[in-house]
């Protein structure tokens, strides 16, 4: 009874195999398509991660590089040389600031000096200093450094990502370097930075997010969701300070717990599976599709660009080539065939630079030489790759051309060549110009001097001889004769006054005018002077005020120049002041250092108008109000030349009716204790 039963189990079985295995073929191979179906899920979704990472990366490339070309495009100007490093002009850099916040979305911009030092910066549109440099955080030192010893010819811009008060900023700094002439800031000093910083803030994340597709794109540590992304943000130094996170859109996942179904759901399985299998299809070609149309655009877009690029190209006034590595024509726009003077057509891609010399030296573009000796040289310079920037002249009397080389990432060279034919004749010309002027100058100066030398001598008779005359030492006169002779005498002083002005003048001028310094008690030189023109302020009814400091004033001076300064002030003044008026003299020690004489009247006083024209040798101011008064009008010119030789300041300042007050200075290094 039990051995029958015991073989009839296993032939029961036996009957159940093929539906068994049916049924096991069914789940395995529900279960292995269930597998490969998530497992190419799984395998999508990495890939879809990997390439929205890449197009994230790519785009926060793409940001930078663009704020770099930005920044560095305003570096390589002069006027903002000029108005941020030169002399620092806020006005200037704020007025440009809004162009690039309303076009670039660039909300700071600042500049560092020689010193890491924020000389101007803007915030919001409005200049302020109180973000830099402390606050950034992220490796702002690593740009500086990258800038600041970047070649001057090129001055490539240094970007990176930093953040300020925890919000990201895209950052790039270039360093200010001159357009053409290099010297216009000294190599040994260190170069001025010019930087630029757009916000990662969430108005950019949400324009990226719609743009390309990345929804719930934001700043902060991503969640530990299976449907998230996360970019690191690194600073220049290599430190973390952010993180880049976004939801990824993937497939629907498949749970194989729906494969463990009774067997007769396997086929209704299989069916869902396949349903599935080919909504995953649709859905893949439907993604591709819209795949296919941004690359379209995309293609579009580059095409724009090129067509944008080419009609930019074909409209700059410089002429433009560019070479390969092999020295091969690889691009090059109208202005440069119209520059040399090629046919059309010569220029062909692929053209060796060698052919292109050869056809130049048939033009006669490098002078009358051997042909084999100036293509040897010429490829010789195109062969350099390092940039540079020199000036050739075509033919004997053809334009000058200012060529400026530089290297391309493939191992290529890019030529700009600019016409500086008019400005060459320009530099020509202002050079011959300053020549004549300084030649006319100093033979002006040298008649003057010689005239006046030559003056002094029958000056001197006349005067000796009329003072001899008034003074009656041969023996008496009519008193008529005698003050005769006294008129005479004082033509004869005033006009060797007038020569002695006028060489003292020309002797400023061209440059011959020494100075003899020594120790001067200046307090001592005042009171002198006032005492020899005492007679004349006592006749004309103005009187002359002097309170010497307490402690002695010295000077390191021409003793001779500055009481021929003081002396022409203060007759000057005594001369325009009415009768009851008064010639007030102070001297002090300024604050800083130097000393200061002050020359004040309440005489008739100068318009404003009128300053200038008082300070110009010859120049005498006309005041309907009083009588002409007699002078040369060198008296204030050749005060004020000698005291700027010796370094000083000379001020004038007078209100019309008020009276006039004059300032001269002493530099520091010429006070003595």
């Amino acid at each position: 009874m039990s051995g029958a039963a015991a073989g009839a189990a296993p032939r029961h079985l036996r009957g159940s195999l093929p539906a068994l295995l049916v049924v096991a073929m069914l789940l395995v191979g529900a279960i292995v398509v269930g597998g490969l179906i998530v497992a190419a899920g799984r395998s999508d979704e990495r890939a879809v991660t990997e390439r929205s990472l890449d197009l994230m990366a790519a785009l926060l490339h793409t940001e930078t590089r663009a704020l770099g070309k930005t920044v560095a495009d305003y570096a390589w100007w002069d006027e903002a040389l000029d108005n941020l490093a030169i002399a620092p002009n806020a006005e200037w850099a704020e007025s440009n600031s809004e162009f690039l916040v309303d076009r670039f979305g660039i909300t700071r911009v600042f500049v560092i000096d020689s010193k890491n030092r924020a000389v101007l910066a803007l915030t919001g549109g409005k200049i302020g200093g109180d973000d830099f440099p402390a606050r950034w955080q992220g490796g702002l030192r690593n740009l500086i450094d990258t800038a600041r010893t970047a070649p001057p010819d090129s001055a490539p811009p240094a970007t990176g990502v930093l953040t300020l008060d925890g919000l990201p900023y895209f950052v790039a700094l270039a360093a200010l370097t001159p357009e053409g002439d290099a010297t216009r800031w000294p190599a040994a000093r260190p170069r001025f930075l010019l930087g630029f910083a757009r916000p990662l803030d969430a108005a950019y994340l949400d324009d990226l997010a719609g743009e390309f597709d990345l929804p719930g794109l934001r700043l902060g540590l991503a969640d530990e969701a299976a449907d998230e992304a996360s970019l690191p943000l690194n600073g220049p130094d290599g430190s973390l300070l952010g993180t880049l996170a976004w939801r990824m859109l993937l497939r629907e996942r498949i749970s194989t717990g729906n494969l463990l179904g009774p067997v007769g759901a396997a086929f209704a399985l299989m069916c869902l599976l396949s349903y599935l299998v080919m909504r995953e299809i649709e859905r893949g070609a439907r993604q591709n599709r819209h795949n296919l149309i941004r690359i379209a655009a995309q293609n579009e877009e580059l095409q724009n660009l090129s067509q944008l690029q080419e009609a930019t190209l074909d409209s700059i006034g410089e002429g433009i080539m560019v070479l390969d590595r092999d020295l091969r024509l690889v691009d090059w726009n109208p202005a440069l065939a119209r520059l040399f003077g090629y046919a059309d057509g010569l220029l062909r891609l692929g053209m060796p630079i060698a052919q292109l010399i050869r056809h130049s030296i048939d033009l006669g573009h490098y002078g009358a030489r051997q042909a084999e000796d100036i293509l040897a040289e010429r490829l010789a310079r195109a062969a350099r790759c390092a940039p540079a920037t020199e000036e050739i002249t075509l033919g004997a009397t053809g334009p000058v051309l200012e060529l400026r080389r530089g290297p391309m990432p493939d191992g290529g060279r890019v030529y700009t060549y600019r016409d500086i034919t008019e400005r060459k004749a320009n530099e020509r010309a202002l050079t011959l110009a300053r020549i004549e002027a300084e030649r006319a100058n100093r033979v002006k100066s040298d008649f003057i001097a010689r005239m006046s030398h030559e003056l002094r001598t029958p000056l001197n008779a006349i005067i000796g001889f009329s003072e001899m005359m008034h003074s009656q030492m041969i023996g008496p006169l009519s008193d008529v004769y005698r003050d005769y002779a006294g008129d005479i005498n004082d033509s004869g002083k005033m006009l060797l006054s007038l020569v002695n002005d006028i060489l003292d003048l020309a002797k400023v001028e061209a440059g011959r005018f020494e100075l003899n310094d020594e120790t001067v008690d200046v307090g001592d030189t005042l009171r002198s002077v006032g005492a020899i023109l005492a007679l004349r302020a006592g006749q004309a009814g103005v009187e002359v005020a002097f309170a010497p400091p307490p402690d002695p004033v010295r000077a390191r001076a021409d003793a001779r120049a500055l009481r021929q300064v003081m002396l022409n002030l203060l007759s000057n003044a005594i001369k325009f002041t009415p009768s009851g008026g008064r010639v007030s003299l102070r001297l002090d020690r300024c604050p800083k250092g130097g000393v200061r004489i002050e020359v004040a009247d309440t005489g008739i006083g100068i318009a404003a108008a009128d300053i200038a024209r008082a300070l110009e040798p010859f120049g005498q101011v006309r005041n309907d109000a009083i009588k002409v008064q007699e002078g040369t009008g060198l008296g204030l010119p050749i005060s004020k030349a000698l005291i700027e030789l010796h370094g000083g300041t000379f001020a004038l300042a007078s209100t019309l009716g008020s009276g006039t007050t004059l300032t001269v200075t002493l530099p520091p290094e010429r006070s003595l204790a």
